[in-house]
């Protein structure tokens, strides 16, 4: 189809008339279809591009792509009164059109997490915490505590100690002794072996120096995220 038609009815014959209405419905009821763009312009006008599939609509400056017919893809603003419903279908957005979307979704200064450096558009990044833990709780929200996450959860040697004496458990020892009882011949007569409570000291051991526990790692692996609020 040439879709050149000027959308100008002349003055002319009838049937020459008919013929030039003729061509010109027929162009209307096939959105202009053509390889190449309408010559006559006019803003809102339609033009199916068959080179490439397109349904095209002027507005006013250049032609705007505003339906694929191979892939049923849309291209422009949907205002949606009582929902948009997308169930029998698929719904394509950018990553532009999706921010959009959520920036009207969510009221303003909810606060929301987001796993990457910046906030979206149309929320803004906190900065009031940093390096800290998210607690759950199911009362009144808050913040607490003083040690920065990096500093409690790291890998550490526990500092070695020397136990005083008042730190050692009360206690006693028994020692084994084998008690001879002979006669006035000198006669052994009794022979045990027992043992026996004393106050006696016994032989010493152990060198006294200060003893160590190892270290504790508790390095875990974690997820950075922000926190937002919606404008």
């Amino acid at each position: 189809m040439a879709n050149t038609h000027d959308y100008s009815i002349a003055n002319d014959t009838g049937s020459a008339v008919r013929t030039d209405l003729n061509t010109l419905f027929t162009e209307i009821e096939a959105a202009n279809a053509g390889a190449s763009a309408p010559t006559n312009l006019a803003t809102g006008k339609l033009w199916y591009d068959t080179g490439n599939n397109l349904l095209k609509q002027y507005d006013g400056s250049s032609w705007v792509t505003i339906m694929d017919s191979t892939g049923g893809t849309f291209t422009g603003a949907v205002t949606a009164s009582a929902g948009l419903d997308v169930s029998a279908g698929t719904l394509t957005t950018s990553t532009a059109q999706k921010q959009t979307i959520s920036s009207t979704t969510f009221a303003s200064g909810t606060k929301m997490l987001f796993n990457q450096t910046a906030a979206p558009t149309g929320w803004t990044k906190v900065t009031s915490s940093n390096d800290v833990a998210l607690r759950l709780t199911s009362g009144t929200v808050g913040t607490g505590g003083t040690v920065a996450f990096e500093t409690a959860f790291a890998s550490k040697t526990v500092a070695t100690h020397t136990l005083s004496i008042a730190e050692m458990p009360s206690h006693t020892h028994l020692y084994k002794k084998d008690w001879g009882v002979t006669n006035q011949n000198g006669d052994a007569v009794m022979s045990t072996n027992t043992y026996v409570a004393t106050r006696s000291a016994t032989e010493g051991e152990g060198g006294g120096a200060a003893h160590g526990h190892g270290s504790i790692d508790l390095n875990v692996s974690y997820v950075d995220v922000i926190i937002a609020t919606k404008d």
